[in-house]
């Protein structure tokens, strides 16, 4: 027969194979979400970094909310390239 600190020890092993269980599950379901979230934080950084020089100063959001607006840039982007769109489309594109 066993003795109570045998079946301790037992309980223990399996309260600590569960949470590490739990925990390497929690990992793979959440470390594809965190490197996602930061991978698109990290390009829409780099398309504010290379739009917004080409923004005049007046039209800059940072200007009147006083402080950096991450994604003005990916808006602006956005929107140019609708309205380049729009235009070749519609009027100078039925030209050509």
């Amino acid at each position: 027969m066993e003795n109570e600190t045998d079946l301790h020890r037992r309980h223990r092993r399996r309260m600590f194979s569960r949470l590490r269980s739990n925990f390497l599950t929690g990992l793979v379901v959440v470390a594809p979400i965190a490197l996602t979230a930061w991978l698109v934080w990290k390009i829409i950084g780099w398309i504010d970094g290379f739009v917004l020089p080409f923004v005049p100063y007046w039209l800059r959001p940072d200007q009147y909310v006083g402080f950096n607006l991450k994604g003005i840039g990916v808006i602006i982007f956005v929107l140019f390239t609708l309205l380049i769109g729009w235009m070749m489309k519609g009027l100078i594109g039925k030209t050509f």
